[in-house]
């Protein structure tokens, strides 16, 4: 595998699979955390896996002591504990092995109306608890259909 280089070699190359709310058992995201685990990685790229929220405490430790990242597909607004029900927060995150977290993905924005300030408010959260954040600036795919990828 060969990953270009470019004038930016300074930030970090990432490849990350969001698995979004696949594999649906416990035991079928243990057996891909496994496999994920054992890759051959290439060097000078980060990797991650985002499996779904129940699987993040199992998989923590299987990933453990490899090259392959733990991080959340999402994170609570709201810094510290509290009375958010439904809410994962970046603190409970941290403490079973999640490293980071994406942030922002064009679904949730469009299923789950997430604005630009609920995206600061967990971009802030994230960083203030010391995990990395993936901030996604995506599309719809009707929208890079219709060539407005760029806009």
């Amino acid at each position: 595998m060969s990953i270009p280089t470019s004038s930016h070699s300074a930030r970090p190359r990432w490849v990350v699979g969001n698995w979004k709310m696949h594999p649906a058992t416990l035991q079928e995201a243990e057996q891909l955390a496994r496999q994920c685990a054992g890759l051959a990685l290439p060097t000078g790229v980060q990797v991650a896996v985002c499996p779904g929220l129940l699987h993040l405490a199992a998989l923590g430790p299987l990933l453990e002591g490899s090259a392959m990242q733990l991080l959340a597909q999402d994170v609570a607004a709201q810094p510290g504990t509290g009375a958010c029900t439904g809410e994962v927060s970046a603190q409970q995150l941290q403490a079973v092995g999640v490293r980071g977290v994406l942030v922002g993905h064009s679904e949730r924005r469009q299923h789950q109306q997430e604005t630009d300030s609920l995206l600061l408010a967990k971009v802030r959260a994230a960083l203030q608890a010391g995990l990395q954040v993936i901030f996604c600036v995506g599309e719809t795919l009707a929208e890079r259909q219709a060539g407005q990828a760029e806009a």
